[in-house]
């Protein structure tokens, strides 16, 4: 009589924790802009030359591109 009302007990179980992921990227003499650049989204998206030996996990990255910390730059 006990095992139907085990099996319901997996439900209140916890799930396993998500597993945490980070990367940073430091780039201290910057980048080649011409090589360095993603298109699109996905599976179709478009990578350039330096970032060509990401392709088998473009499905699973975000690129972004376009940001910019004006107060880094100094004084000038």
């Amino acid at each position: 009589m006990a095992l139907p009302w085990l099996e319901s007990l997996n439900s209140l179980a916890a799930p396993a924790p998500f597993p945490r992921r980070f990367a940073v990227l430091f780039m201290g003499n910057g980048i080649n802009g011409n090589h360095w650049w993603a298109r699109g989204s996905g599976a179709g998206m478009q990578l350039g030359r330096s970032l060509a030996p990401l392709e088998p996990l473009k499905k699973k990255i975000n690129v972004i591109n376009g940001l910019f910390n004006k107060p880094a730059v100094g004084m000038g």
